[in-house]
């Protein structure tokens, strides 16, 4: 099993799962050329159960109170 999740978010489509990716180098690469397509880009770390990336949005609003976002890196643009 592969180790860090895209996730997807769309104010008019919602939040939809991505691509897994074993190095969090792929999946921040991945999530900004998702970027061109979503509003939102999440990267979630299966083992720790966090998401340790967002990019433009805030995770709270569609994550369930299980995952961890306290260590979260936001990037804006």
């Amino acid at each position: 099993m592969k180790r860090y999740l895209i996730v997807k978010y769309s104010f008019d489509c919602g939040s939809d799962d991505g691509m897994d990716y074993n190095t969090i180098q792929e999946a921040i690469k991945a999530a900004k050329q998702l970027l061109k397509e979503w509003e939102s880009i999440f990267i979630y770390d299966y083992q720790k159960r966090a998401v340790r990336h967002a990019f433009n949005g805030i995770p709270d609003s569609i994550f369930n109170k299980d995952v961890d976002v306290t260590h979260t890196i936001y990037h804006w643009s």
